[in-house]
């Protein structure tokens, strides 16, 4: 599960937008062969079909299949539909392809202090992702996050860091190690898809609501990436361990800046579609969108300020989601696709 995207080391923004494609495609998939089939086969079809398109470990085949496999033979008129779902869920993804790989945009270092820079020799990842379409939200910048200036300085905000990193508990160190997410892993966005699927196979939902819940939470990651994306380049505030060196992260510093927390925008995204459409997971899934975010502050690689502003604009962009999907409808109709 999810080895297409530790194996190939994707970065977060990519991931989300494989992990949205994906979910989006099989959702189509259930809800076309149940109209051709019924429920009942295309339940048992499905996720043979995810199944076998997973097998190709390309990027048209990914990541999961998301329900248990069973190993009874289709019907030929089983196999025929099949086919034509293979085709819905090629064509969602290939209508996307050129965008996973978005990374066009030419970075300038900026001067003032404060203001993030690249590591040395390496470039920033995806500055430009901000300004790819979202799926469903429309334009990200009504999701624009405050202007950091109003935290206060980042001189002080950078002790707090410190303070943290350096009493840092053996508990709290294995929270930031369980949420590190970092390259060769499922990453951030497939973490909360993993809890996504975990969580909807645990409930007595119908397979196609359960299709439609995934779906809508890797929409609502994939939103939140984008406006998140376009505020840190367009803030571009520094690491803490750049403004104060003594800092010695626990974890590698991302290249791209900080402000404001990718994970904690993701977490909060996530979290909040889930607990909309099993309100019984609601303390649950928003106390472990809090661990998250607390985890990149005791990491040492992000402000409590970062923290705040990402679970703020998460939120907005997964009640804009929820608000904006209609279950009984098919996804492809609703989102915006190039």
């Amino acid at each position: 599960m999810f080895e297409f995207v530790a194996r190939n080391r994707l970065d977060p923004p990519l991931a989300s937008r494989l992990y949205a494609a994906f979910a989006i495609g099989s959702g189509e998939i259930f809800r076309r062969a149940a109209l051709e089939l019924g429920t009942e086969q295309a339940a048992r079809v499905v996720p043979n079909l995810l199944l076998g398109l997973a097998k190709k470990q390309t990027s048209r085949g990914l990541l999961w299949a998301p329900y248990p496999i069973t190993t009874t033979s289709c019907a030929t008129s089983e196999v025929d539909v099949g086919r034509d779902m293979l085709a819905v869920l090629e064509d969602t993804t290939s209508r996307l392809d050129g965008l996973w790989k978005r990374n066009d945009a030419i970075f300038r270092a900026p001067s003032p202090s404060g203001q993030w820079h690249p590591d040395q020799g390496s470039d920033p990842l995806r500055p430009d992702w901000g300004y790819l379409p979202a799926l469903v939200v429309g334009d990200v910048r009504k999701f624009q996050s405050k202007n950091p200036v109003s935290y206060g300085s980042l001189d002080r905000q950078a002790e707090l860091v410190w303070n943290a990193v350096s009493n840092l508990s053996p508990r709290n160190r294995a929270l930031v190690l369980y949420w590190a997410d970092g390259a060769g892993t499922l990453t951030p966005p497939g973490h909360w898809a993993q809890i996504a699927l975990d969580e909807v196979d645990a409930t007595d939902l119908d397979l196609d609501e359960k299709f439609f819940i995934v779906a809508a939470t890797m929409i609502a990651i994939n939103d939140a990436v984008i406006a998140c994306w376009r505020d840190k380049y367009a803030f571009g505030v520094a690491r803490p361990s750049q403004i104060l060196s003594k800092i010695e992260t626990v974890i590698p510093n991302p290249n791209f800046p900080a402000y404001p927390s990718g994970h904690s925008v993701i977490s909060s995204a996530a979290s909040h579609v889930l607990a909309f459409y099993i309100p019984k997971l609601a303390d649950r899934v928003e106390l472990m969108a809090q661990r998250a975010g607390q985890s990149r502050f005791l990491g040492g690689i992000h402000y409590l300020s970062d923290i705040d502003a990402g679970a703020a604009q998460g939120k907005a962009v997964a009640t804009e989601v929820v608000r904006k999907l209609d279950p009984a409808q098919s996804l492809i109709e609703q989102i915006t696709l190039p």
